[in-house]
């Protein structure tokens, strides 16, 4: 491996591990951390929502500036030196109102740090420069950690240790922004100003945008609920972090493998993985808390997760310019992972407090839908300019 390419792969790895370590501590153990504290479901899920939201604008804005300048380097650090210095202030919020703000910011934030990351990754991928698959991995590595460490730590010290746990995460992000190289290549601005309008002209980015929503919100009553609804049914936290991770190693398994199946699946054929594997997930999850069943949906993580990630990556590579890859990445990450994922985990609050975990089913019948759209999509070979 040439120097070049070894930086690349080193300081994008630790990015992601620095990433995912953090998002892995909250998105298990957050929202058990704010029912201890005295909030409500839908209050919870109001909090989550909004963090979603809040990144919508920040992506767009930042996705702009970062194609321009290719600076998504310096903005990576920027966002985790703010982290830093707001997440602390969690333990000493005193109420809903305090909690929504400081983690509206932080999870806007962190949210906004994954699609810039990608995009670093996405250009370095399309050079030559790294192996997406195995690059991200070390993203699923760190989540592991963080939920089976994190799940061990908060079942022998108590979940208020959480903000400390999550404050460490942080403070890799700093680190490891640090080692981030500025993107190659020369920069392009004469396209720039309109490029979110381009992408948003084509009807196939259009309707992969739409199809990559539903497929990433049906993951709100997961993200938002199974831990309090796993713990409700008498599974300890450790044994929660145990079914997180298992999800992510089978995640992991298949990022080192991409480079070999991706070239005989494309994009569309991965997300088709992607709403097949969530019906079968969501359903069994809506029907059953018995441990053995956990353990055996959990390694649809690899379909709902892994496949519909790589997809959208590969889409992206395939058929948006280099220099309207961080807009492309911020539309994606905003629309479905932002927008859209936003109001369906407010809703997902309100389904839980009415149904507790038939509200899973919900989430089958948005990887239903996905799965309707891809029958009738056909793929195109021109890349957006």
């Amino acid at each position: 491996m040439s120097s070049l390419k070894a930086r690349y792969s080193f300081s994008l790895s630790l990015e992601f591990a620095a990433i995912f370590w953090l998002i892995g501590l909250s998105l298990a153990y957050l929202p058990a951390w704010m029912q201890a504290h005295g909030l409500t479901s839908v209050q919870i899920g109001t909090i989550l929502g909004l963090a979603f939201w809040g990144k919508i604008p920040l992506n767009l804005a930042l996705a702009h500036v970062a194609d321009r300048s290719r600076s998504q380097n310096r903005i990576l650090l920027v966002m985790a030196l703010a982290i830093v210095l707001l997440l602390p202030q969690m333990s000493r919020a005193d109420g809903f109102a305090e909690m929504t703000l400081i983690w509206g910011i932080c999870g806007a934030m962190l949210a906004t740090s994954i699609p810039l990351s990608d995009s670093l990754c996405v250009i370095a991928w399309r050079n030559g420069h790294v192996d997406y698959g195995r690059t991200r991995l070390w993203g699923s590595g760190s989540f592991i950690a963080a939920t089976v460490g994190g799940g061990w730590f908060l079942q022998t010290l108590g979940l208020d240790v959480l903000p400390t746990l999550m404050v460490s995460g942080a403070v890799l992000m700093v680190v490891a922004s640090l080692t981030l190289p500025k993107p190659a290549g020369r920069q392009d601005t004469a396209h720039q100003p309109s490029a979110l309008r381009r992408l948003l002209q084509g009807r196939q980015f259009r309707r992969f945008l739409l199809i990559a929503a539903l497929l990433q919100s049906s993951h709100a009553m997961l993200y938002g609920f199974a831990t309090i609804h796993w713990k409700a049914a008498g599974h300890s936290s450790t044994v929660i972090g145990l079914l997180w991770a298992e999800g992510v190693l089978v995640e992991i398994g298949l990022f080192a493998f991409a480079g070999n199946f991706s070239r005989l699946l494309s994009w569309r054929h991965l997300l088709l993985l992607a709403g097949a594997g969530g019906v079968v997930r969501w359903c069994g999850l809506a029907a059953t808390t018995e441990l053995a069943a956990l353990v055996a949906l959990q390694t649809l993580h690899g379909l709902t997760f892994a496949c519909l990630h790589l997809g959208a990556m590969r889409f992206i590579a395939q058929h948006v310019a280099e220099q309207q890859t961080a807009s492309a990445q911020s539309l994606y990450d905003g629309v479905a992972l932002g927008f859209v994922s936003g109001i369906v985990m407010v809703l997902a609050g309100e389904a839980y407090l009415h149904w507790q975990g038939q509200a899973f089913l919900a989430m089958t019948v948005l990887s239903g839908s996905a799965l309707l759209l891809l029958t009738v999509t056909r793929e195109q070979r021109t890349q957006l300019r």
